[in-house]
């Protein structure tokens, strides 16, 4: 027998879509709450993996756990990990964007959670880099492909046209 989730207009869906997260949260619960000495970054493969199938197991009855083909475990990211990923996020914006390791740690300080990996990364990014920078095209400080420098400066990020870059003006909009 097959269970459908009907949406609103129609469509349906498979239940699937909804439990699978929810048994990843229930697992890094698990290992963020769990008492002992090897809880952390340097924690042990097999005993993370131990606690996660103990928490699926509390969570999940045995047969809805044996429906499933596979159970993956991923280890958590490390913060040189996110840097990596930060560098590379950054250099994936529309605007070029040059970041000095200071701000890269900023970034990787403020988007670090152990059990959610680089979503709040992403968020960080967002919110400190992204959308003053848009602010910053919008009043017309900087020009829309204009090269960004951002610096750290007692625990915030500054955003400044780079030195190749600064002497760009933005476009006056014609007939306005």
């Amino acid at each position: 027998m097959q269970y459908r989730i009907s949406r609103r207009r129609g469509s349906r869906d498979s239940p699937l879509g909804r439990l699978i997260p929810q048994q990843r949260f229930c697992s890094a619960r698990a290992i963020e709450h769990a008492d002992g000495p090897d809880v952390g970054e340097g924690i042990c493969g097999r005993v993370r993996q131990q606690r996660c199938e103990s928490a699926l197991g509390r969570h999940f009855a045995p047969e809805f756990l044996n429906r499933f083909d596979a159970i993956v475990f991923f280890n958590p990211l490390s913060r040189e990990t996110l840097r990596e990923i930060a560098a590379n996020m950054l250099s994936r914006l529309p605007v070029p964007v040059t970041a000095t390791p200071a701000a890269i740690d900023v970034l990787v300080e403020a988007g670090y959670d152990q059990a959610m990996g680089a979503r709040p990364l992403r968020c960080a990014i967002q919110s400190l880099v992204v959308d003053p920078l848009t602010d910053m095209i919008i009043r017309r400080q900087i020009a829309k492909g204009t090269p960004v420098e951002v610096d750290a400066q007692d625990g915030t990020l500054v955003l400044s046209a780079a030195a190749d870059g600064a002497g760009a003006e933005a476009p006056e909009k014609e007939g306005a």
